[in-house]
């Protein structure tokens, strides 16, 4: 664009006219220019802006995969979807968009309007895999998968149940199906996703998923929500099936069916109890696994409430769960055998673990808290083992065994607070209490063992600060025993009660080798071992320590046929400058039919090796004259040689003359014998 000549003094009007023209198209010619400049600049920073926002997600996807082990950012890129979910592996992305059947393909729109219940059934009619994109589909009848399909949800994919007559949104089978045994659809897969039974808009009986007769089912994941009635999952004769990773939340009902499980365990004996399909033949369930699943606020957690004779559910394994606000029961095994609970967490719920008719059960590692009636409930049930758990704050007792159960251990566990008692075992046999289970603070009784129960054995046991009995045996239970137990500080409500109390009938129960003790609480038991006068016969109570076991005595024996011989320690009065090694080791004997026994710790004062009170260290009193006796025994500080020998006179005196380089002396363990 050539410059404007410019206009003369000297020009005429008709001279100056082209050269105003000139100027006039030069200028617009110039704003033309600035526009498309002003226009190209914005398209720039646009550009920059859309550069950045890719940057940022070109980093955080560098960053998923380099947290994964990569570090390669176009694989990083490829592996982000449509949605922007990013998937695991590049493999994933590529196997959805290459293997999987895309639902919106057959139809399916997601959009919370429209009913894509048959456009989804569509693509689940040829099995494979199916993959279910981001969005909100309306489930107006029930899906159902056939054998071989794996069914991928994305993880904000949710299954909408849309109207009252949707049973449930998923099933293996149809109305009109009739399998027999474990040979319906199988082999299916469901992953991710949220299935939304919508009962609080539709308030009519429906389920999550259905599975029954079928083999080989897993289930991963997926989030299960707002279930009416009935089950978020129900699992029935099926064999091999796994539950993992999932949740299960959100549960009203007609105020009857609290006891409806979250995942229902249960067998094809009618249409009544399973009613999309037959064929009803007692198949029960086997095989079943559920792993690291969270239940929120439902009904129950897992279990049944149907049973049928001589029938059984097999080989079931729960670990990883954790139960929170459940109206019921965190799990009911009714008939089952083969049993396996470990690591799980109860909490604020109606009960924790109910067996009922179980064979072979195990629960490890297990926390129950708060619960409103009782921690683990055991009913004629064989071979259960409950270790490492801890049962605390329950409204009723902590663990009930009852109704001929047997084989029943309790190894390593804590049951405290509980409001009732903290162990109950009634009419029941062969029950092992043992391996440092503690048992303390409970409303009731420590342990009580009642209804003809025999075959008890309590042992290595610490059963403390309980508010009646530490522990009770009555009513004709027979052949039952305490062994090497620290029993303390029971009768917390001072109801003039015993730290171990044998009654009603009981009787050939022992009580032996345990220590026994009033405790330094406010209230103190009357009695540290008490056999009352209505107790039965041949009970033995020997060799226990009740030194300061009771206020009023520290065994109290009113039953003529008990046999008994207690250790009933007594303090000895130190002389010629020997002094306990610190509190807690005064020396003490005690007195068994003919056999002395000594406790203590002592630093040295005058030795010696007479028979006279100037270097005496202690003497026994009157009436106890032993055989004249030589020992050794070591003590605190010196070398590996060194030792202290203890004298033992007939006149009751006792004394050493020599410590070698220790600074203390032990008696505790010696013993000697009288005449």
């Amino acid at each position: 664009m050539a410059d404007a000549p410019k206009i003369l003094a000297t020009d005429t009007l008709r001279q100056s006219y082209p050269k105003l023209n000139q100027a006039i198209d030069n200028s617009n010619g110039a704003f033309l220019k600035s526009t498309y400049a002003e226009t190209k600049a914005n398209s720039a920073i646009e550009t920059s802006v859309s550069a950045v926002t890719k940057a940022v997600s070109v980093q955080e996807q560098l960053n998923q995969v380099v947290l994964e082990g990569s570090i390669d950012p176009e694989t990083a890129q490829a592996r982000v979807d449509e949605d922007g979910v990013i998937l695991d592996t590049l493999k994933q992305r590529v196997d959805l968009q290459q293997y999987y059947r895309n639902v919106r393909t057959y139809g399916a729109m997601g959009d919370g309007i429209t009913l894509d219940a048959g456009s989804i059934q569509s693509a689940l009619d040829l099995a494979g895999e199916i993959y279910v994109p981001k969005g909100v589909y309306l489930i107006d009848k029930t899906l159902t998968l056939v054998s071989d399909t794996t069914l991928m949800l994305h993880p904000e994919a949710i299954f909408k149940r849309a109207n009252e007559d949707v049973y449930t949104i998923i099933a293996n089978g149809k109305n009109g199906d009739s399998f027999s045994g474990y040979d319906g659809n199988s082999n299916i897969k469901i992953k991710g996703g949220i299935l939304d039974v919508n009962g609080v808009e539709l308030p009519q009986t429906s389920n999550g998923i259905i599975i029954g007769h079928g083999r080989n089912i897993e289930i991963s994941d997926v989030t299960i929500k707002n279930v009416y009635n009935a089950h978020h999952i129900e699992v029935n004769s099926t064999d091999n099936c796994t539950i993992s990773n999932c949740t299960f939340t959100g549960f009203t009902h007609l105020g009857s069916r609290g006891f409806s499980e979250a995942i229902q365990i249960d067998l094809a004996k009618g249409e009544d109890n399973f009613p999309l399909f037959g064929q009803y033949d007692n198949t029960p369930c086997k095989n079943i696994k559920i792993f690291d699943c969270y239940f929120n606020r439902v009904g129950a957690g897992i279990g049944t409430h149907v049973t049928s004779s001589q029938v059984w559910h097999d080989g079931i394994t729960i670990r990883g769960c954790r139960f929170e606000e459940l109206e019921s029961h965190a799990c009911s095994f009714l008939n089952f055998r083969n049993i396996t609970v470990d690591d799980i967490l109860v909490a604020n719920s109606f009960n924790g673990l109910t067996i009922d008719g179980c064979y072979n059960a195990s629960i490890t590692n297990t926390v129950i808290r708060d619960v409103k009636n009782t921690g683990i409930y055991l009913v004629n049930s064989t071979r259960v083992k409950i270790s490492d758990t801890v049962i605390s704050r329950p409204t009723l007792n902590g663990i009930e065994v009852s109704n001929n159960s047997n084989d029943v251990t309790v190894n390593g566990c804590t049951v405290e607070n509980a409001m009732n008692i903290g162990v109950l075992v009634s009419s029941s046999s062969a029950i092992t209490i043992s391996g440092g289970c503690v048992i303390k603070n409970n409303g009731s009784q420590g342990v009580y063992v009642t209804g003809m129960t025999y075959g008890v054995t309590i042992d290595s046991t610490i059963v403390s600060g309980n508010g009646n009995h530490g522990i009770s045996i009555d009513s004709n239970s027979y052949e039952n025993s305490v062994t090497n137990s620290l029993i303390t500080s029971n009768n917390q409500k001072s109801t003039s009660s015993s730290n171990i109390a044998i009654s009603g009938g009981a009787n050939r129960n022992q009580i032996f080798s345990n220590i026994v003790r009033a405790g330094t609480s406010e209230f103190k038991p009357a009695y540290g071992i008490l056999v009352t006068s209505n107790a039965g016969t041949l009970n033995k109570v020997k060799n226990n320590d009740v030194e300061s076991g009771g206020t009023t005595a520290n065994y109290q024996n009113s039953q003529s046929d008990t046999v008994d011989d207690n250790l009933n320690w007594k303090q000895v009065t130190l002389l010629n400058g020997w002094t306990a090694y610190s509190s807690g080791t005064e020396l003490y004997y005690a007195v068994s039919g003919k056999v002395v026994y000594l406790r203590g710790i002592l630093v040295p004062g005058t030795k010696g090796g007479g028979d006279s009170d100037a270097n005496a260290v202690f003497k026994l009193p009157t009436g106890i004259a032993p055989h004249t006796a030589f020992m050794i025994t070591g003590g605190v500080g010196g070398g590996s040689t060194d030792f202290a020998r203890i004298n033992v006179y007939s006149s009751g005196r006792v004394s050493v003359p020599t410590t070698g380089n220790l600074t203390a002396v032990t008696f505790t363990g010696l013993i000697f014998y009288l005449p």
